[in-house]
């Protein structure tokens, strides 16, 4: 038995010298630093998401599935486009019918007198006389006109007729008829804040805009919830023809006084913010969240239009 392991050993070592084959020979020295190494690497722990240090530490083929080759940013934005993308799907799947609103109904604490000039203030570039039907102006400018002529000095008959020429847009006319209006009555909140606007209309530069603005803050002492004056304050500011924090407040704070008043004109006030700010996209969320939220109040339509 011993004589045959001896010749099988003797064969095997002969075929290898007959292959050229080697057995190179073992560094003991490099085996135990390849261990040490292997080691101390092992040990070693690293976040997941420091994703340089794990590549120097040849980690990153171990968790290759949970990376991923897009940024944060990059993520983000492909969701923002996603969701703007399924609300365009869904608004058409709808026929853009109204669905649910990320407003809540607006609780009404104003309303409006349907002979405010505010819907004026908010018609952007559209002509005023898009917002009463023809024959309604003629009527009225005609009854009016007759009425003057017996009565000149009738408050009534000059605010009418002053008012009908401002949504005309004959402003130089009409703002002759509402200064008869308020010389015998200087204190009617309603001359007042239509005179205003035509003022507003006719400013030609910032000395009419700064005399304005104080009558403005005068009239808002004595009448604090006074929405239309509110919101000319704020166009005054956004013309950036008076210096905001010195001359006139910023318009972010006549919208959020505007707010406190009453919630769905205060998100009407910061859509208009927006969309002059060229912030479009965030106006136009603002509007057609409210036109969902309160689909029988007209103003928001009007923005949007």
């Amino acid at each position: 038995t011993q004589d045959s392991s001896n010749a099988g050993f003797t064969n095997r070592q002969q075929a290898h010298q007959d292959l050229n084959l080697t057995i190179p020979e073992v560094d003991e020295a490099s085996m135990i630093k390849d261990e040490f190494s292997e080691s101390v690497l092992s040990k070693i722990k690293v976040s997941k998401r420091n994703r340089i240090i794990k590549e120097k530490l040849g980690h990153e083929e171990n968790d290759a599935q949970a990376m991923t080759q897009y940024s944060p940013e990059k993520v983000e934005e492909m969701v923002q486009e996603e969701v703007r993308n399924r609300r365009k799907y869904t608004g058409q799947q709808q026929n853009m019918s109204p669905g649910e609103s990320l407003l809540k109904p607006s609780t009404r604490k104003l309303h409006i007198d349907n002979g405010s000039c505010f819907m004026c203030y908010i018609v952007k570039n559209k002509s005023l006389h898009d917002l009463i039907p023809d024959y309604e102006l003629s009527t009225c400018k005609q009854v009016f006109e007759e009425m003057l002529q017996k009565l000149p000095q009738s408050n009534e008959a000059n605010f009418g007729l002053g008012r009908v020429l401002a949504y005309e847009e004959k402003y130089e006319e009409s703002i002759k008829h509402l200064r008869v209006a308020l010389r015998n009555k200087p204190k009617d909140v309603l001359f007042l804040t239509w005179y205003q606007f035509v003022q507003f209309k006719l400013a030609g530069n910032r000395h009419d805009l700064l005399n304005l603005k104080e009558a403005m803050v005068t009239v808002l002492r004595e009448n604090k919830k006074q929405i239309e004056v509110l919101w000319g304050l704020m166009e005054i500011s956004l013309s950036k023809q008076l210096e905001c924090g010195s001359e006139i407040e910023v318009p972010q704070y006549y919208a959020s006084n505007i707010k406190e008043i009453d919630t769905y004109y205060g998100y009407l006030a910061w859509s208009t913010l927006f969309l002059k700010q060229d912030q479009e996209e965030k106006g136009l969320d603002i509007l057609q969240e409210l036109i969902k939220s309160n689909p029988d109040i007209p103003e928001a339509y009007i923005v949007l239009w």
